[in-house]
């Protein structure tokens, strides 16, 4: 399939605000264009030429788009918050209005149908060991695993932290609720079986980014 101008542009939006790119053109630019898709996929980085294809810079001798494999289409889906290509056309219109339109701010879902919030169910359908991979601005990253729920909170233990934090490996944490471009707030911080108090990151430390993520 030739992917659409529409779903391109979608995928460009998102991954110039997550790397600060205005523009892609040099090879250094795709190749952390390709990077920052396949870490948000945990998938194997795309060649240049293979996004230099999807993109439109490069293209047949009778000057047509060159197709794309169903294994790409489905890095595109997921890397846009959709379990498949299918979906993802589903959502199309959504998306392009998160992303085009309102420049990606503002929006407490990844990827919405009828009723669906993306990231909501995902957090409600999380089984005991299950790891969540939370991403907060400007570089912050917690890997969390899943633990128990309240009434209306979830209990996670911190796995791994990467940028400066007040968190540390092994705290639990009690969070009612993750919000996209909100800072991570926690009821009760538990350390070495203490409950030590609350919880919450910095006024600029908002994620952009929620992601259960393979073992």
């Amino acid at each position: 399939m030739v992917i659409p101008e529409k779903i391109i542009e979608i995928v460009k939006a998102k991954s110039f605000s997550e790397i600060g790119l205005k523009i892609i053109v040099s090879d250094n630019e795709y190749i952390l264009f390709s990077e920052n898709i396949a870490d948000r996929t945990d998938t194997k980085p795309l060649g240049v030429n293979t996004w230099k294809r999807i993109l439109g810079h490069l293209k047949k001798p009778d000057g047509s788009c060159y197709n794309t494999s169903d294994s790409t289409a489905k890095v595109i889906a997921e890397y846009l918050g959709c379990d498949s290509w299918e979906e993802l056309c589903e959502n199309e219109d959504y998306l392009y209005n998160r992303w085009i339109n309102q420049g990606g701010i503002n929006s407490d879902s990844v990827c919405v149908g009828p009723q669906n919030d993306k990231v909501s169910m995902m957090l409600e359908t999380l089984r005991k060991g299950d790891i969540v991979e939370v991403k907060s601005r400007p570089n912050k990253q917690l890997r969390l695993e899943y633990l128990t729920s309240t009434a209306d909170s979830k209990w996670f233990k911190i796995i791994e932290t990467i940028g400066s934090s007040n968190l540390q490996n092994l705290d639990e944490i009690l969070v009612p609720l993750f919000r996209m471009n909100q800072p991570i707030v926690a009821s009760q911080l538990k350390r070495k079986g203490v409950i030590i108090g609350a919880y919450s990151a910095g006024s600029k430390q908002v994620i952009y980014s929620i992601e259960k993520i393979k073992k």
